[in-house]
């Protein structure tokens, strides 16, 4: 893994945060759907193909969240960005 610095503006910093915090709501919920329709699924072809879509989901949310980590990181100990999630 590269550790480029990330500099951004405080502005850039609340944006990156709340489009990141987005994806990660849709993507819980994209496996959620998944989950809900392997439960009512009696075709094992369609249930592979769900459970890949959970896999590929994992990997998005992860990435994610690596992501989220990673900006939060660049943050100085000075600056507070109001949409942090608690």
């Amino acid at each position: 893994m590269s550790s480029k610095q990330m500099d951004f503006t405080q502005k850039e910093r609340e944006t990156l945060v709340i489009s990141l915090n987005a994806r990660e709501t849709k993507i819980l919920q994209s496996m959620e759907d998944y989950l809900h329709q392997i439960a009512n699924e009696k075709k094992a072809s369609r249930v592979e193909k769900m459970l890949r879509g959970i896999f590929n989901d994992w990997h998005a949310l992860q990435e994610t969240r690596s992501l989220k980590e990673r900006l939060h990181r660049t943050l100085d100990s000075d600056s507070h960005i109001k949409a942090v999630p608690k």
